[in-house]
């Protein structure tokens, strides 16, 4: 390889690539800024981000969400709190304005790059999990494992929504090699194995809308397709029943406690309307809420103090009020309408299932997925659909 090469190397997604792929352990995440801004200063001395071009109709969304966001937190019940824990936000921000600049030729570059880190992210995640057994609760292996970004066994429901993307990318050639369908394959046993070890319920469920939602809409057999998808469902779920006994008896303890944080945010929200408690302020302001609400005398199912309420809507509603929430819905109108088109339509439904039940603006992987929504998709690709004889 010649050295002038390097200069054609795609800096700015090497560095927002290695920044993802650094916190996979709680050593190297201390390098993971200083490898993305890096990776940003190299892409833009060497002319690779275009700062010529008016600012987009989506990049106008992007800096009013990040305004509404500032102003939530300026005037947030605990402003020192909602500002220092508001940096993966600012750091999720610029990733999403500078990389489609800097990869405009290559509108699919800096999307690949982002499904590839988190692929290995989650991947390594997944590996350290099942390495770290025995445990007699998830929560040990939550603790054994000591990523920075994975803090509850939900937090790795959102790799479920990466695999549309891994299948189209194995079957993206006419003649779909074996060894990517096997990959894929690979990746997803393993994946469901993590899942069923950490018995994220959710996990499971959110894997196994996006595989049957992929493939009842590219397969040509769709009624074979769903058929199939709907086995897949029932022998996850029955599998899990025989291996975690008492399985669907936390579900619905945990869906009850889920919905007393609901009506705590929901309360927030009332007492809040225009601006919220700010960023990262319910953990702060909720048992006031939930006191208020007569939740302490019917009794909480779930005592221990929540950082978020397991709904990114109501979060968005309690925190930021009116104006970060009418921000968001633009900020998503647009993304909507963007001309480059958008992610399979598995993966946003899977995605928002994730938003709807756990994520939290307090989770670094959102603000991953933050930026990988907002990044031009690769473009279309020849696509063979699944045979019935496969």
């Amino acid at each position: 390889m010649r050295p002038s090469a390097v200069l054609h190397w795609p800096w700015a997604a090497l560095g927002w690539g290695s920044f993802i792929v650094l916190h996979g352990h709680a050593v190297t995440v201390t390098y993971a800024l200083p490898a993305l801004l890096c990776g940003l200063a190299v892409a833009g001395l060497l002319g690779q981000v275009d700062f010529s071009r008016r600012p987009s109709a989506l990049e106008f969304g992007m800096l009013g969400f990040g305004l509404a966001w500032l102003i939530a937190a300026t005037f947030a019940l605990d402003p020192q709190r909602a500002l220092s824990l508001s940096v993966p936000a600012a750091i999720a921000l610029l990733g999403a304005l500078v990389l489609p600049r800097a990869h405009a030729r290559h509108p699919g570059e800096a999307f690949e790059s982002t499904v590839l880190a988190l692929t290995v992210l989650g991947l390594g995640a997944c590996l350290q999990v099942l390495l770290a057994l025995p445990a007699d609760r998830p929560e040990q292996l939550v603790y054994a494992v000591a990523l920075p970004w994975l803090v509850v066994p939900n937090d790795l429901a959102w790799m479920g929504c990466l695999w549309p993307l891994w299948w189209r990318w194995s079957r993206a050639r006419k003649e779909s090699d074996g060894w990517r369908v096997g990959s894929v394959l690979a990746l997803s046993l393993l994946l469901a194995a993590a899942l069923i070890v950490l018995q994220s319920r959710l996990g499971l469920l959110v894997l196994v809308l996006a595989v049957s939602t992929e493939l009842s809409s590219r397969s040509r057999q769709r009624r074979l397709a769903v058929v199939g998808a709907g086995a897949i469902a029932l022998g996850v779920l029955l599998l899990s029943a025989w291996l975690v006994p008492g399985v669907f008896e936390k579900s619905m303890d945990s869906a009850g406690a889920r919905l007393q944080l609901w009506q705590a945010a929901w309360g927030l929200f009332v007492e809040h309307p225009g601006l919220g408690v700010g960023p990262h302020g319910f953990v702060t302001a909720y048992p006031e809420a939930l006191g208020s609400g007569g939740l302490f005398q019917q009794g909480l199912i779930d005592p221990r103090l929540t950082p978020w309420p397991h709904s990114l809507p109501l979060e968005i509603l309690c925190s930021g009020g009116l104006l970060l929430a009418l921000a968001s819905v633009k900020l998503i109108a647009l993304l909507s309408r963007a001309p480059q088109g958008s992610l399979p339509a598995a993966v946003w439904g899977s995605f928002v299932l994730v938003c709807l039940v756990e994520a939290s603006t307090l989770r670094l992987w959102f603000w991953f997925w933050f930026v990988l929504i907002a990044l031009p998709p690769v473009s279309r690709r020849a696509f063979v659909p699944l045979r019935l004889t496969e």
